[in-house]
C-alpha cells in the first residue's frame, strides 16, 4: 500500500482527468520500471509531484527517479520532514515523526510538494525565509489540485484552511491574511536558537545558533561550529544544558503547586500525563496500570529519563507543541545578572556557557582632563579610569579576572566641538560616557587606524550632554537619531587621550610617537595599540569571546561630572 494514500483512488487516471498535462501512460512506465525504491514505496506522493506540474515539483519527481534524492524514514527524529544537502550533489529527505505519525489521505503527497523547495542548504535568515515561503506556496499549490478532484476534506482541515486563505488573497487582492500564514512558518527558526538574554527558542534544523551583534548594530543569528546533532532534539537540549542547570531551571519555574520543584528520581507518575503519553505512549489507563505494577523511573533507559525531564521542563515554562517544533519562550539559561548577555561555544566537544563584561572605575579627577576650556596637560589626570574585565561559567560558577594590560585609561572627551554643556557651574566637552551601565562588542576593524584588528563598539549608552535622555547609543554605537556619526568606539590611545567620547587604553608616559602600532613593546614605553592587542588576545584569543558578542559594562566611580558611584 503506498503511505499516504489512506484508501483514496489515486490512480494515475483518476489524477490525470482532473490536471491537464498529465502525460498518463510515461509516467506510469516510469514508476513501475524505475529501480528506485522511492518510486514503488512513494508511488501516490510522486504523481502528484507530477500532476503539480511547477518547476520544482517536477525537478524532486526527477530526482527521486534517478537516485539524485533519495527519502528516508526516521522514527526517531522529533521534526516532521527536512532536507539535507549531502556533499556530493545528492541530497535526502528525512521523514520524522510528524510525516509518519500522519494518518491523513494526502498529507505525505503535500509534504513532498513542500520539500520539492528545500535545497538542503543553510542559505542564511533571508535566504531561509524566502526559500520557506516558496515551499508553503508550493504545498498549497499541491493541496488544491488534490482537492480539486477528491474535495476539500481530502486534505484534511489545517490544509483546507490554508487553501481557502490563498484563495480568498486572490480573490479580494488583500494579502494581509495569507502573508500572516506564511509569518507562521518561520525559517529563521530552523534550530535550538539561545538568544542573548538566554531565552531557549526551538525550531527544527539539528544544530545550535546564538545570538550576536553584526558590524551594523543588527541582532543577528550563527550556527554554533560544531553543534550539528543526530536523534532527537529533547536529548540535544537535554545535553546542552546538562545535570545541574536543569536542576535549577526546575526550581525556578515553580510558580505553583502543579509544577515540579525538583528533577524526579524514583516517583515516574509525578510527570505531566501529556509528557507521560508523549515519550512513553502510555495512555491514562496505561498509568493506571503502570503504577499497579509499581513502575518507576529506574525501569526506564536513560535516554527516556532525559526525554521526560526536559518535555517537563519545557511543559512547566509555557511551551506547547505545535508545526512540529515547541513554541514558547519562557524558559532561559538561568545564572546570568542585570545587564549580562550569554555566551556559547563548543570546546572540544563540551558545551561552555558563559557571561562577560567590564569595568571601568573613572577618577575622582577624571572631568579635570577637559574643564572650563582648558585642557589638562597632566598624564596623570588624563589617564582618567581603571579596567578589569571578567569572565564566568554558568555552568560552574567560576570566575576568571582580568586586569586590563595597563593601568592608564582614557574615558574622558576631551576632543568633541560644539557639544559643551554647563554642570554645577562648570563647562565639560558633553561626548562622555555617564550611564552605569552600558554594552560593548568586538568587530573588525581596519589595523591601519588603531594598530589593532578589532575595536570594541560601545552601546546603550548615555552620553553628558544628553540630559533627556533621547540620544542613547544604539547598537551600532551611534546615538539614536543620528546615524552616519562617527561610532562611540573601545580602542588604543596615544599618551594624550586624544578622546571625543571613546575608551580604551593608553599608551605610556615615555612611549614612542607613533602609538598605533602593536609592534612597540619596550617595558615601560608600550603604545596603546601594543595594550589593546593584549587585550584581544586575553579576551578572544585566551577567553574565547567571539565577534559580536555583548560584554555587560559597568561604569563606577565618577561617572558625572557632579556623582560619585561608589
Amino acid at each position: 500500500m503506498n503511505v499516504g494514500m489512506g484508501g483514496a483512488d489515486v490512480s494515475l487516471g483518476t489524477v490525470a482527468q482532473s490536471i491537464a498535462g498529465l502525460d498518463a501512460w510515461r509516467v506510469n512506465a516510469e514508476l513501475w520500471t524505475s529501480k528506485q525504491d522511492e518510486a514503488h514505496k512513494y508511488t501516490s506522493g510522486m504523481r502528484t509531484l507530477y500532476s503539480v506540474g511547477g518547476a520544482q515539483e517536477l525537478a524532486l519527481y526527477q530526482e527521486l527517479l534517478s537516485g539524485k534524492t533519495n527519502i528516508e524514514e526516521l522514527a526517531s527524529g522529533d521534526y516532521k520532514a527536512k532536507t539535507e544537502a549531502n556533499g556530493d550533489g545528492t541530497k535526502t529527505i528525512y521523514l520524522g515523526q510528524g510525516a509518519l505519525a500522519d494518518g491523513s489521505r494526502f498529507g505525505l503527497n503535500i509534504l513532498l510538494a513542500h520539500e520539492a523547495y528545500r535545497n538542503g542548504i543553510d542559505d542564511g535568515v533571508e535566504g531561509q525565509r524566502i526559500e520557506t515561503q516558496q515551499a508553503v506556496l508550493g504545498h498549497i499549490g499541491a493541496a488544491f489540485a488534490l482537492a480539486q478532484t477528491y474535495g476539500m476534506g481530502s486534505i484534511g482541515e489545517a490544509m483546507t484552511g490554508e487553501v481557502n486563505t490563498y484563495l480568498e488573497a486572490l480573490k479580494s487582492n488583500n494579502y494581509e491574511a495569507l502573508g500572516k500564514l506564511l509569518a507562521g512558518y518561520d525559517a529563521s527558526k530552523d534550530y535550538w536558537l539561545i538568544k542573548m538574554d538566554g531565552t531557549i527558542e526551538d525550531t527544527e534544523e539539528r544544530a545550535f545558533y546564538r545570538e550576536y551583534i553584526d558590524a551594523n548594530g543588527n541582532i543577528k543569528r550563527e550556527k554554533i561550529e560544531g553543534s550539528e546533532y543526530t536523534g532527537s532534539r529533547m536529548l540535544a537540549l537535554y545535553n546542552f544544558l546538562g545535570d545541574k542547570m536543569i536542576q535549577k531551571m526546575y526550581e525556578e519555574s515553580l510558580t505553583s503547586p502543579s509544577k515540579l520543584a525538583t528533577v524526579p528520581k524514583t516517583d515516574i507518575f509525578s510527570f505531566n500525563d501529556k509528557v507521560l503519553q508523549d515519550v512513553l505512549g502510555w495512555s491514562k489507563k496505561d498509568k493506571i496500570l503502570a503504577r499497579k505494577e509499581g513502575f518507576c523511573m529506574a525501569d526506564l533507559t536513560e535516554e527516556q529519563k532525559k526525554k521526560l525531564v526536559i518535555e517537563q521542563l519545557l511543559v512547566q515554562n509555557g511551551y506547547t507543541y505545535g508545526k512540529d517544533i515547541w513554541i514558547g519562550t519562557g524558559m532561559k539559561v538561568p545564572g546570568m545578572k542585570a545587564n549580562e548577555s550569554i555566551g556559547i561555544r563548543l570546546v572540544n566537544g563540551q558545551w561552555e556557557k558563559f557571561t562577560a563584561g567590564m569595568e571601568i572605575r573613572r577618577d575622582a579627577d577624571a572631568f579635570d582632563v577637559w574643564k572650563n576650556n582648558v585642557a589638562s596637560n597632566d598624564y596623570n589626570v588624563k589617564d582618567s579610569a581603571d579596567v578589569s574585565f571578567y569572565k564566568r561559567n554558568l555552568d560552574t560558577g567560576v570566575t576568571e579576572l582580568y586586569n586590563g594590560a595597563t593601568t592608564n585609561w582614557a574615558s574622558i572627551d576631551k576632543k568633541s566641538s560644539g557639544t559643551e554643556v554647563s554642570i554645577g557651574g562648570n563647562t565639560y566637552k558633553g561626548n562622555t560616557i555617564v550611564s552605569e551601565w552600558f554594552k560593548m562588542h568586538f568587530i573588525d576593524y581596519p589595523v591601519a587606524t588603531y594598530g589593532v584588528a578589532y575595536v570594541g563598539v560601545l552601546t546603550d549608552a548615555q552620553i553628558l550632554s544628553d540630559t533627556a535622555g533621547t540620544q542613547i547609543l544604539t547598537k551600532a554605537g551611534r546615538r539614536t537619531g543620528y546615524p552616519t556619526e562617527d561610532r562611540w568606539l573601545f580602542h588604543s590611545f596615544d599618551k594624550g587621550a586624544s578622546s571625543a567620547g571613546c575608551i580604551g587604553p593608553m599608551s605610556d608616559i615615555n612611549s614612542p610617537i607613533i602609538w598605533n602600532s602593536a609592534a612597540y613593546s619596550t617595558s615601560g614605553s608600550q603604545s596603546g595599540a601594543y595594550y589593546m592587542q593584549q587585550i584581544v588576545n586575553q579576551l578572544m584569543s585566551q577567553w574565547g569571546i567571539y565577534k559580536g558578542y555583548e560584554f555587560s559594562v559597568h561604569l563606577v566611580g565618577q561617572q558625572t561630572p557632579t556623582y560619585y558611584k561608589y
